[in-house]
């Protein structure tokens, strides 16, 4: 299981063998399933060891999910979980190291929708 998605009031299971619809909410499953998925939008759930990267876009952020030989798909990340996602994925991340703002700095650490500018810079998910 790639990814799950809730929309138009069913629920989905992407899969690398296909999608699938499932008789279950997104909450429900957040419950259910260990280790529990990562809620990147209202409307998706992500196993988090599918990541390939998350990429920057004009609409905002996208997980790009990928399992075996199958297609990927792209994932929207909401600017509510975008500090989450991006700290779920840098978790045991090396040759990483945290410093403070420099104070001419336009990156502000606590507006979490500055990481999501017009660029495509790409942000790598695990090491």
């Amino acid at each position: 299981m790639l990814a799950f998605e809730a929309a138009n009031r069913l629920t989905f299971v992407h899969a690398t063998s296909g999608r699938f619809d499932l008789d279950l909410s997104l909450k429900e499953l957040e419950t259910l399933i260990e280790p529990t998925p990562l809620r990147t939008h209202r409307n998706w759930l992500v196993q988090s060891v599918h990541v390939r990267e998350l990429r920057r876009c004009s609409d905002g952020c996208v997980l790009f999910v990928a399992g075996g030989s199958a297609p990927g798909i792209e994932v929207p990340v909401a600017t509510a979980y975008l500090r989450e996602v991006r700290e779920t994925l840098l978790v045991g991340t090396v040759g990483l190291r945290t410093r403070a703002p420099r104070p001419d700095s336009p990156w502000d650490p606590e507006h979490v929708s500055s990481l999501c500018d017009n660029d495509e810079r790409t942000v790598a998910a695990t090491a």
